[in-house]
């Protein structure tokens, strides 16, 4: 019976023998399978993203049209009926899509150009309407603005009041919104995309002084709090304030290199004298210079994983030169310039600092135990350092530190309250060793 059943059976490689059915081995339909994920996957991106653009452009024609709508609305009423100020928000929904419709009337006089705050001040001759449509899901879009002008009549504002504007820009003249602008009578307004904030219905003959002092903003000298010179308001009239130059403020951070690892900065100041600190240049600045100290008293640097960071600036357009020390004898020939933004950081290397390398001896031979500290020539009150460790028994343990460049004056003794010898007129070169090869030498009696 077995050898019956082994005859059926085809023997390898006979004539009889199949020769495969010709499908697929699992490896090829591996392959396949991922090729075919990688096209759908691609396809579907492309397909998401073409159908999120033409969503965000029927977003956008439909937020125009409300915008439209709600200008020829104004257009079609009298200037002196519509309510100056921020009107309720209107909320709209169309095809299951909720648009916000904001709108803002102020008054201005015949010489504005684009703005209530801009031009100079007047009568009253027009309001100006400012109507602002967002939605729900913009994804990146800006929103859609509408503005329109609408004349008052001969007589004016005919209420018996006056209007103020306070303009709000960064120094480049562009208008930053989202300001809290404050009058002396307890008024307050937030400014507009236009850096705009108005106060209507205010009483003529009365002094009002406008005051900013928003979290986290900062006016060219880095001032918080910032009050403009008192003005009164006149009937019938738009007053129009000079501009606060007041924007988010900017942080540099400061990385000084040494001429190696050998010359770290100084991290010991003399006793009474601040840490080791930096200098920022700019016009705005009183004398064009700002020193910051290692931090104490503000404003100051504060330091730490190696770099020195100075907050609370204004961001200036020029951007602001940056040395390492506070003695204007360290400036660089050209110092490193650094560009800010509003409310970011700015992280920079400065001109590197110079670096000294010092032993001390008595009669022409090295005596060890003696402490060594360098004190600025030019700031001999704001800048002393305290050299690390002491000094040793031959060249090789010569005590090393980084410096600012100037001139600076060496003292050895075994405290820093009791100065044995002195070093004058040590030249400190940035990027370069003062004393290498051959050490500079203290002599102590």
């Amino acid at each position: 019976m077995l050898r019956a059943w082994r005859s059926v059976v085809p023997r390898a490689g006979s004539p009889s023998s199949p020769r495969g059915d010709g499908g697929f081995t699992l490896a090829e339909v591996v392959v396949a399978f991922v090729l075919f994920m990688i096209i759908a996957a691609t396809a579907g991106t492309a397909l998401t993203s073409t159908l999120g653009t033409a969503r965000s452009n029927e977003a956008r024609v439909v937020a125009a049209d409300l915008a439209a709508r709600q200008i020829e609305t104004l257009r079609g009423m009298k200037a002196e009926n519509i309510a100056d100020g921020d009107a309720a928000r209107q909320n709209v929904v169309l095809d299951g899509r909720t648009y916000y419709l904001d709108q803002t009337v102020t008054l201005d006089a015949l010489a504005g150009s684009g703005s209530a705050c801009s031009g100079a001040s007047g009568p009253a001759a027009f309001k100006r309407a400012h109507v602002e449509v967002t939605w729900e899901r913009m994804n990146g879009v800006k929103p859609v603005v509408s503005d329109t002008l609408l004349a008052l009549p001969v007589t004016g504002i005919g209420n018996g009041t006056g209007v103020l504007s306070v303009p709000v820009q960064g120094d480049d003249g562009s208008g930053i919104p989202g300001v809290t602008v404050a009058l002396s009578n307890g008024s307050t307004a937030v400014t507009k995309s236009d850096g705009c904030a108005v106060f209507a219905n205010q009483s003529p003959g009365t002094t009002y002084s406008a005051t900013v002092a928003t979290t986290g903003y900062v006016d060219q000298l880095g001032n918080a709090s910032v009050t403009q010179t008192p003005v009164s308001v006149v009937e019938g009239e738009v007053t129009k304030l000079p501009a606060f130059i007041y924007n988010k403020a900017s942080t540099i951070s400061l990385t000084v290199p040494t001429p190696g690892a050998a010359y770290p900065l100084p991290t010991v100041p003399l006793s009474g004298f601040p840490a080791l600190g930096v200098t920022l240049g700019n016009a705005n600045f009183a004398g064009g210079v700002q020193d910051y100290p290692g931090c104490g008293t503000p404003p100051c640097a504060e330091t730490g994983g190696g770099a020195f960071t100075v907050t609370g600036l204004f961001p200036a357009t020029s951007g602001y030169q940056a040395w390492v020390g506070t003695c204007s004898t360290a400036k660089p020939a050209v110092p490193v310039l650094v560009g800010v933004n509003p409310g970011a950081t700015t992280s920079e290397a400065v001109t590197p600092a110079g670096g000294i390398r010092v032993v001390v001896k008595q009669g022409g031979v090295h005596v060890a135990g003696y402490t060594v500290w360098a004190v600025n020539a030019d700031c001999s009150t704001s800048e002393g350092f305290v050299l690390p460790g002491t000094s040793g028994a031959g060249d090789a343990e010569a005590l090393t530190m980084a410096l600012p460049a100037g001139t600076w004056t060496l003292y050895a003794g075994l405290d820093t309250d009791t100065p044995l010898a002195t070093l004058p007129s040590v030249t400190v070169t940035e990027g370069a060793v003062t004393g290498d090869p051959a050490p500079l030498v203290v002599n102590v009696p």
